[in-house]
């Protein structure tokens, strides 16, 4: 049977909607952290944070932009469904803290950002679970020819999911607990928008680690890496940010390390095994002369 095919909506509503929204998030929060109070949909108090999840929306937006020029449904389902997961989790956050959005703001760019939020995140999590039930009833199979991961690098995968999804929960549940878990200080609303980031990206990792193919990974491969060096990159800009001789701000920096390494080497392990089916086939090579022997 062959591979089930990627709905049309999922690919523009999904990945297009996704790219472009994540993307306009994520350059306003990385570029100019300390003005969200102005620019943003809700204010974010610290530089570090506010830089952090413009790293993580770009991480998003990178996942949706190399999805949505794939046409099998078995090569974007780990991302779909760990992408949905963030969705669902950001949009709970969003309600349970709607009095920190800027509805009533002056600011013409804080108010539009505030509404469309709320509207995409309105609308995203029931649109995905409506598409992802059609995408299940579309001929075709979920099974492909898999090239195996390399075992450690599909047990990293495994492991780094595990602790995402693990620290995502519980900053989700109690975001008080980010004083303990998390290298910096960060309010409900922020641990709640960086746990929904840390549950999508688990979710995604337990997934392809289980599926065990090497083939799938360029997307969520380039999108760790990116995010993660990214995420260096924002929380440097700031003093004070990390302590590295803290034990909390020491595992952030090995996990960071070990995303940008993982995502590095899967990707580059997906390219290898990328064939254009345009391409001939490599001549047959000449069979050596028989030696005739002479009696």
């Amino acid at each position: 049977m062959n591979e089930r095919t990627v709905l049309p909506q999922i690919r523009t509503f999904f990945w297009g909607a996704g790219c472009a929204f994540s993307g306009v998030a994520g350059l306003l929060l990385f570029l100019f952290p300390e003005k969200t109070e102005t620019l943003f949909a809700w204010t974010i108090v610290r530089g570090d944070t506010a830089a952090f999840l413009g790293a993580c929306f770009l991480g998003i937006s990178l996942l949706a932009f190399l999805c949505y020029g794939l046409t099998t449904w078995g090569a974007v389902r780990f991302p779909f469904v760990g992408t949905l997961t963030f969705v669902a989790a950001m949009t709970l956050a969003t309600l349970l803290h709607l009095d920190q959005f800027h509805y009533g703001s002056g600011e013409p760019l804080a108010l539009v950002m505030a509404w469309g939020w709320t509207l995409v995140y309105l609308a995203a999590p029931v649109a995905g679970a409506v598409l992802l039930s059609r995408q299940r009833q579309e001929p075709g199979s979920d099974t492909r020819s898999a090239s195996p991961i390399v075992p450690g690098l599909r047990y990293l995968y495994l492991a780094q999911g595990t602790l995402l999804s693990v620290v995502g929960v519980v900053l989700f549940v109690a975001p008080g607990t980010a004083d303990t878990l998390w290298p910096w200080p960060v309010g409900p609303l922020p641990a709640r928008a960086i746990a929904a980031f840390l549950l999508g990206f688990g979710v995604m990792l337990l997934g392809v680690g289980r599926e065990n193919d090497a083939e799938i990974l360029e997307p969520p491969g380039a999108a760790c890496w990116w995010m993660a060096l990214l995420a260096g990159m924002a929380t440097t800009r700031f003093d004070g940010s990390i302590d590295v001789g803290s034990p909390r701000g020491l595992i952030w920096c090995l996990v960071a390390v070990s995303l940008i390494f993982s995502g590095v080497a899967g990707e580059l392990a997906a390219r290898r095994l990328r064939v254009d089916p345009s391409a001939p086939p490599p001549p047959p090579r000449p069979k050596p002369p028989r030696r005739r022997i002479e009696g």
